[in-house]
């Protein structure tokens, strides 16, 4: 008796396990299914062997493989002298009811499933198939041409480069508004394209893209922000209309600056209301050291210099001068001095008499002092 494949191959029963009817029937030949007694042997023969690959990873039996196994059992597939009688001549072996079959005998499918039957050596193959084309649909094995089988297994990948209604995956991702995709350059979701500044909205200006020809609007950098260095064209930061960028160190080529504005000790002191609360800017001043306060200790001739001293620094416009603006560090620790009388400016925050590029923010509280961001020595 063959195997359950026959009765599975009459009912169009396409999964790995015998269908209830094939075991329960007991069918021992195929003449209903224009079937010869060997091309039953051989069909269960081939089809029961290891690795006979006549249904496909879905548990559908796989168009190709099924013909040509019916080919080799009715002696086309190879020079058989077995001529019994009744085989199907070649031309009985067909796609439609052009292939000697006659009318088809199949039932219809159940909902949802479409019959796409097959006329296979003079008789019917009885299939069906979703009517979505999903999963279940041919199989993409080798021994069907590489095609790949589009079902919801393929999580929306394109098979072949052809969409299947899933995200696209074509080329490469544009920017970062999409999640971490790889930027190209293009301006990011939000951002207005533009030739020239007067194009973008207030507080922006027309900066240049990764990508030659494409510009994009890009928001000012507020006093205090960073600006300037050796940067591409893509990450140039510049200050806000009526703020200046302020080298950090004028001696080195290109160095960063600080959006700030520049003024001198004289306006500073001047007009203290005007200044508050800003950065700003001191391309040159010097800092001096007001007259020390020391201890009044009388010093013998053998200890001339038993006194302490110590002084505070101002920033002013010139070296002589007799006044000038506190220097505070970031923590608001005023500048100072410390020696003795003899010495009362041994030990400084910074050495005095020397001239300084100076930025920081200004407060008026007070006799006003800056807040140092940024100083460096200047020859």
């Amino acid at each position: 008796m063959p195997g359950p494949w026959l009765a599975d191959l009459r009912s169009g029963q396409t999964s790995f396990e015998p269908s209830a009817a094939s075991e329960t029937r007991g069918v021992d030949d195929g003449g209903d299914l224009g079937l010869t007694p060997r091309m039953i042997r051989e069909l269960d023969r081939v089809v029961s062997s290891p690795g006979a690959g006549l249904y496909n990873s879905s548990g559908r039996v796989i168009r190709s493989a099924l013909l040509a196994v019916t080919l080799l059992a009715a002696g086309c597939g190879g020079g058989s002298d077995d001529a019994d009688a009744g085989a199907a001549p070649d031309s009985a072996v067909g796609m439609d009811a052009g292939g000697g079959c006659g009318p088809s005998s199949c039932g219809a499918c159940a909902p949802g499933f479409s019959n796409d039957d097959m006329c296979v050596a003079g008789a019917w193959q009885c299939n069906c198939v979703p009517d979505d084309g999903g999963a279940g649909g041919v199989d993409g094995g080798p021994s069907d041409g590489g095609m790949s089988e589009a079902g919801p297994s393929d999580g929306g990948i394109s098979d072949g480069g052809i969409s299947d209604g899933g995200p696209s995956d074509a080329g490469l991702d544009a920017g970062s508004s999409d999640a971490g995709g790889l930027d190209t350059g293009l301006p990011d979701a939000g951002t207005s394209s533009c030739t020239i500044d007067r194009d973008c909205p207030t507080g922006h200006f027309c900066r240049d893209t990764r990508t030659a020809g494409v510009r994009e609007c890009h928001p000012y950098t507020a006093e205090g922000g960073r600006c300037g260095g050796f940067t591409p064209p893509w990450g140039v930061e510049r200050c806000e209309p009526g703020v200046d960028c302020v080298a950090g160190n004028p001696l080195i080529a290109d160095a960063p600056g600080t959006c700030a504005l520049i003024a001198t000790e004289a306006e500073l002191s001047r007009t203290p209301r005007r200044f508050d609360g800003h950065y700003v800017g001191v391309l040159t001043g010097w800092i001096i050291g007001p007259p020390p306060a020391c201890t009044e200790i009388f010093c013998g001739p053998s200890m001339p210099c038993c006194n302490s001293c110590s002084s505070g620094e101002l920033l002013a416009d010139t070296m002589t001068a007799s006044s000038g603006i506190e220097l505070r560090d970031s923590g608001s620790t005023p500048y100072a001095c410390s020696g003795d009388n003899c010495a009362p400016y041994a030990t400084c925050t910074q050495p005095v008499g020397a001239s300084y590029r100076v930025i920081g923010r200004y407060y008026a509280t007070g006799a006003g002092y800056i807040e140092v961001v940024s100083i460096a020595a200047l020859p």
